[in-house]
């Protein structure tokens, strides 16, 4: 089973503003920056990066 880091991500958000670790306010600024920075040249590093650590974790177990 598999699990994209947007839904694992989407959970987690949920879970800190259900606990109230993380008010609205702050949610809405991390989503608008995510977004913002998804449209500069640093999208394809981070993407790779992430996919780095994703496809280590995923050997790291076999």
């Amino acid at each position: 089973m598999t699990v994209s880091l947007f839904v694992l991500l989407a959970l987690v958000v949920f879970a800190l503003l259900r606990s109230r670790a993380v008010g609205a306010w702050a949610a809405i600024a991390v989503f608008l920056l995510g977004f913002y920075t998804a449209s500069t040249g640093a999208r394809s590093t981070i993407n790779n990066l992430v996919s780095s650590l994703t496809n280590a974790a995923n050997n790291f177990g076999s």
